[in-house]
């Protein structure tokens, strides 16, 4: 009878249900406790062009950047102020150059008359010698 038992086809066990979980998005994070010294791959001096006070800063500690990457900004006041100013000197030197080039032509065509006017002895040397000491001043 032993022997019919274990010849009687058992019922199967059901199959083990499966573990489910519902999908979420994150982060995966992986700790291992440890101690020891941190040391940056690589150390850059940074500096800027112009001084003056900061007025945005587009990083915080700990970004990753790159060469060429816009860290901060400088308040350009001042520098906007130089700017002005020296195109005022320059418009002022110009403006000057034009009047210093205006009294040369008028110097050069003052001597050249009283050249013409020694020939025809129509002036008198210290008029003509007026006219070249104007000429190189």
């Amino acid at each position: 009878m032993a022997a019919t038992w274990f010849m009687w086809p058992q019922p199967a066990e059901p199959p083990p249900s499966p573990i489910t979980a519902a999908v979420t998005r994150g982060d995966i994070e992986s700790t291992a406790p440890a101690s020891g010294v941190l040391e940056a791959a690589s150390w850059v001096d940074v500096g800027a062009q112009v001084s003056g006070q900061l007025q945005v800063l587009h990083v915080k500690l700990g970004d990753v950047v790159a060469e060429g990457d816009l860290l901060a900004e400088v308040d350009d006041f001042i520098q906007r102020t130089r700017v002005e100013s020296a195109r005022a000197s320059l418009e002022e030197l110009e403006t000057e150059t034009e009047s210093i080039e205006a009294g040369l032509g008028l110097a050069r065509s003052q001597v050249a008359r009283q050249e013409r006017m020694m020939e025809a002895k129509a002036t008198t040397e210290v008029e003509y010698d007026s006219a070249v000491v104007e000429l190189t001043r």
